[in-house]
């Protein structure tokens, strides 16, 4: 394992090279000390990563360098040695860090090297790390034997009883089964109310006694967290693209990166979406893909929350090498078994999803669409709200079978303060029987795949 780091970092332990390099630590490691450690210098020209990790001072870790290293599949760690350190990497929600006196095991396991099961607290809860099976990963053209990655304790939170009375899943050695399915719920831009939507129908699996996860793919800035009140946690899905890039990503290791709500008898898991925009970079369309393939073979549903853009970059780019903005987006929707497509009921918000619509075939061929009307009003649409969308979209889009969803302001802001979906709020009420209605015609589509709104 190569692991890079600079001066400034070294100086803050004076038996660093020892613990960082030393044969009970880190087998087989190789300290490089370099001036400085830029995004430019971890990559070779092909973009091919030059070392195995990198262990910086928080304060020098830069957005950039944290988008380099998650291209690369680069693992960085955060070394926190004064309230500047911490402050950054709070802000930059890294949570694989050490902390300085460091130690042998804190410096083990924030560099994804396994060990035996051990109580790791986290406030008043614990996570219980599992032995990982080794794994052979290819880093490069070198290949460094190391075990799966563990996150860091402070990533996740700890394990619940979602998925206790199903049998464990094994670390898959190659693509796991696909047995699971993909639901995408989209909206273009101006949608109002597309991740509350997808929350909604998260609930109504959860009922359906389905498990089920939420992976939060939006690349202008996540909203699951801030609807679940899960401010606290770092983003999952940022977590499950780091694995996915280091090909160390398992059903396992995606259950411990996500949050675990509870209500009840009712149960959900959330990968958590980046919460500042310009952290887009992190959810390379590559990792994307490879977190969708192994929640449908961890999950009965998982029902993905994608951002408004359907727009190809390269088209508007001379670099035809670098990041995509929309890439996750696009390979959401490409990996959708069903994509349910989100309206407003004004004629502003129905007239712009008409026109992505032609778009939106495009990218996902045959795959059925449920179009929903969402927020239906009769202050926005006149006094026979229903009748007036329907007759829009039949018209001008040949949408004969959208649904529509009824607003209701004080559930869904009943349902943000207690940081659940509407649908666990209550059981009862017009918006609560429409989303039902909704989940009810996307589950009907697995069956039947032929049946495709136009």
């Amino acid at each position: 394992m190569r692991v890079v780091t600079n001066a400034a970092t070294e100086a803050v332990e004076p038996h660093f090279a020892s613990l960082v390099a030393a044969e009970d630590a880190a087998p087989n490691a190789e300290l490089m000390v370099w001036d400085d450690v830029t995004p430019e210098a971890l990559l070779d020209d092909d973009g091919q990563p030059l070392v195995d990790a990198v262990m910086l001072r928080g304060a020098l870790i830069t957005p950039h360098l944290l988008s380099a290293c998650d291209l690369g599949g680069i693992r960085i760690v955060g070394v926190a040695h004064t309230p500047e350190d911490e402050d950054n990497l709070e802000r930059l929600r890294l949570r694989e860090r050490v902390a300085t006196p460091l130690e042998r095991d804190s410096v083990r396991r924030a560099l994804g090297l396994g060990g035996s099961a051990a109580e790791i607290p986290r406030g008043d809860r614990a996570l219980r790390v599992a032995p990982a099976p080794r794994l052979r990963a290819a880093v490069g053209s070198a290949v460094v034997d190391a075990s799966v990655v563990e996150p860091f304790a402070d990533e996740v939170p700890a394990v619940t009883s979602l998925g206790a009375a199903s049998a464990p899943v094994s670390v898959p050695t190659s693509t796991p089964a696909s047995t699971g399915r993909n639901v995408v719920v989209w909206g273009p831009v101006g949608s109002s109310g597309v991740s509350s939507m997808a929350l909604a129908l998260a609930g109504c699996a959860t009922h359906a006694g389905l498990s089920t996860v939420v992976v939060d793919a939006h690349v202008y800035g996540g909203a699951q967290s801030g609807l679940l009140n899960l401010f606290d946690e770092a983003p999952g899905i940022a977590a499950a693209c780091r694995l996915a890039a280091r090909d160390t990503l398992s059903s396992d290791e995606l259950r411990r990166v996500a949050a675990t709500v509870t209500h009840g008898r009712d149960s959900l898991a959330v990968l958590t979406g980046i919460p500042e925009a310009q952290r887009w970079t992190e959810l390379s369309p590559d990792s994307v893909r490879t977190v969708l393939s192994t929640a449908r073979a961890s999950w009965d549903v998982s029902v993905v929350d994608v951002a408004f853009c359907l727009e190809e970059d390269e088209e508007i780019s001379s670099d035809l090498f670098a990041p995509r903005r929309n890439g996750a987006t696009l390979a959401c929707l490409a990996e959708a078994d069903v994509v349910v497509g989100v309206a407003g009921c004004d004629s502003l918000s129905l007239s712009r999803y008409i026109l992505a619509m032609p778009r939106l075939r495009e990218i996902i061929g045959n795959t059925p669409v449920v179009t929903v009307v969402n927020r239906l009003r009769p202050s926005a649409a006149g006094l026979a709200p229903e009748a007036s969308v329907r007759e829009t979209l039949q018209r001008f889009a040949g949408i004969g079978d959208a649904l529509c969803v009824p607003d209701d302001a004080d559930l869904l802001d009943r349902a943000l303060v207690s940081g659940l979906p509407a649908t666990w709020v209550t059981h009862r009420g017009r918006y609560v029987s429409a989303v039902r209605a909704v989940f009810e015609r996307v589950s009907g589509s697995w069956a039947v795949p032929s049946q495709v709104s136009a």
